[in-house]
């Protein structure tokens, strides 16, 4: 049975427990993430795959959290990392300009895709 850190039947130990917990646990993940962030890999992607993120944030259709990822985690080729710093540097709301940007960045990463190999397999 899962309990949670704060109950609340008004037991003071166990509240107590959790409210001192919860006030260790937060501020150490947040600095061990902050620590680790200079060391981490950038991540593999292909120019299809730059290309969807970018073409999903224009039309609207993306997840609640794709355009965030793709600003925020590096990508390991430097061509398609370029894409994604220059699209990072839209700002939101985006506004015709922004748009203009995007679109150009999106015909950018299509090119790029049409001398990938194809593996067959998703994008």
């Amino acid at each position: 049975m899962r309990r949670p850190l704060i109950a609340s039947d008004g037991n003071l130990w166990r509240n107590a427990f959790g409210i001192v917990a919860t006030a260790i646990i937060v501020p150490v993940a947040f600095v061990v993430k902050i620590v680790t962030m200079p060391f981490e890999r950038p991540v593999q992607r292909t120019a299809s795959e730059v290309a969807r993120y970018i073409r999903e944030f224009i039309e609207g259709t993306g997840g609640d959290w794709d355009w965030d990822d793709f600003q925020s985690i590096p990508i390991a080729n430097a061509a398609l990392n370029s894409i994604r710093e220059r699209a990072s540097r839209v700002m939101e709301p985006v506004d015709e300009e922004g748009m203009t940007t995007l679109r150009r960045l999106l015909a950018e990463a299509e090119a790029l895709a049409e001398n990938e190999p194809h593996t067959g397999v998703g994008g």
